[in-house]
C-alpha cells in the first residue's frame, strides 16, 4: 500500500470471469480510465468460450484523491 493516495491489488481469475468484475467494478462508483473501458470492449469472445477455466493475472490500481497529505507507513523487516 503506498500512502493514503494509491493501492495495487494483484490477483487470478478464471477467464470466464473478467468481463462480470470489470462490469461490477464500473457499475459500484469507480471511474475508470478510457484504456481500461477499452479493455472491457474488446475482450475477445472466443477467449471467453474456449478458455472459460483458464487463469491468467491481473492488476488494480486505484488511487484516491484528496488534499490530505500523504502519511508514511512502516514497513515491518522480513526475517531472513
Amino acid at each position: 500500500m503506498y500512502s493514503n493516495k494509491m493501492i495495487v491489488l494483484n490477483f487470478e481469475i478464471e477467464v470466464r470471469g473478467v468481463r462480470e468484475l470489470l462490469l461490477l467494478l464500473n457499475q459500484n462508483g469507480l471511474i475508470l480510465f478510457e484504456e481500461s473501458n477499452e479493455m472491457i470492449n474488446n475482450f475477445p469472445e472466443n477467449m471467453i468460450k474456449t478458455n472459460e477455466d483458464k487463469e491468467i493475472q491481473g492488476s488494480i490500481n486505484i488511487t484516491f484523491i484528496n488534499d490530505e497529505p500523504s502519511t508514511r507507513n512502516h514497513i515491518p523487516a522480513i526475517p531472513g
